[in-house]
């Protein structure tokens, strides 16, 4: 079976300036990308600045959100084309604040994903669900729908991340117990399996998000088929963020 490298990345959301950036060097001095894969995904101002600091590539580098046409009349937005010229690796879609907020459906999300993949950006694609649906125990039929259309043949052969976000937990202090998070992320593993074939499923890196921190990582990031973590807030600080990692790596062990 496929050993599938960790990844962690964080989402420093609408947070962030330049003056911002001093505290990063910290973080640029203390990792390397030799043991798991760590992405950071400042504010798009911040994208090309961030990749000038990041001379060694310690780190890997996502946008926030794509529009889901390479070029046009679309003001205040922002293409994967640009993202990548401005040095991104990643980009995170399909976030539960996007699909709240701005109503962005699955469908979109799919639209965009298959033009970052295009565009050489490998997606991130959220799903989760909201608490009334966890607790009505319809779970697993929201995360089902959200994949199904979120996701196709071509998306998948570029090996994006998946990210399970219970939306009810996100910046709440409150997770799914562990059995509920490999549960979901065994599912999720299945479906993957069941639709674009193992290969398929063995390559596609499954991590979790919502309300992550040093008390918790630990058993989240042991979990089976728990591939590493979507960060919010404990990324904002560089030796908050520096301990999640460190945290991964013993994981690993």
């Amino acid at each position: 079976m496929e050993v599938r490298r960790k990844i962690i990345i964080g989402n420093w959301k609408m947070n962030g300036q330049s003056k911002d950036l001093v505290d990063i060097n910290l973080l640029l001095k203390k990792i390397t990308q030799k043991e798991i894969d760590i992405v950071i995904a400042p504010p798009a101002t911040l994208l090309y600045e961030f990749n000038g600091l990041n001379t060694q590539k310690n780190l890997l580098l996502s946008g926030q959100n794509c529009h889901q046409v390479e070029l046009g009349a679309y003001t205040g937005e922002i293409s994967a084309a640009m993202l990548k010229n401005a040095g991104a690796n990643y980009v995170i879609l399909g976030h539960s604040e996007r699909r709240k907020a701005y109503k962005e459906t699955s469908t979109l999300v799919r639209l965009k994903a298959s033009e970052a993949v295009k565009q050489g950006l490998t997606p991130i694609i959220c799903v989760g669900e909201h608490l009334k649906s966890y607790e009505s125990n319809q779970t697993l039929n929201v995360i089902e729908k959200q994949l199904r259309v979120s996701l196709n043949s071509k998306i998948i052969c570029d090996n994006p991340v998946i990210a399970y976000e219970p939306v009810w937990a996100i910046g709440s202090n409150k997770t799914p117990s562990p059995e509920e998070i490999e549960t979901v992320h065994s599912f999720t593993r299945n479906h993957l399996s069941n639709r674009f074939g193992e290969h398929a499923a063995n390559h596609c890196r499954i991590i979790y998000g919502g309300s992550v921190n040093k008390n918790n990582a630990s058993k989240i990031f042991s979990l089976n088929n728990v591939d590493g973590g979507l960060i919010g807030g404990a990324s904002l600080k560089a030796i908050d963020f520096l301990e999640l990692i460190m945290i991964m790596k013993n994981s690993l062990t």
